[in-house]
């Protein structure tokens, strides 16, 4: 089956506009995730395991979302 062009153009368009979306998501959460690893602070009664235990797991969200270092 031959496609036509105009019905490749609408597809080709629709795929950009879904990953335009997803992709200004993902750096909405990384900017977010972001700003998180940047001003820590432990809770009140907070084991100093458990502070480096969510830093770490705020570092591995964002290498599993695409960010380097």
């Amino acid at each position: 089956m031959v496609l036509n062009q105009d019905m490749t153009k609408d597809m080709c368009n629709s795929m950009k506009q879904k990953y335009q979306g997803s992709a200004r998501v993902n750096h909405a959460y990384l900017q977010a995730l972001h700003k998180e690893f940047e001003a820590p602070h432990m809770k009140e009664g907070e084991y100093v395991n458990e502070y480096f235990s969510q830093t770490l797991t705020i570092a591995n969200k964002m290498k599993e979302n695409g960010r380097q270092n």
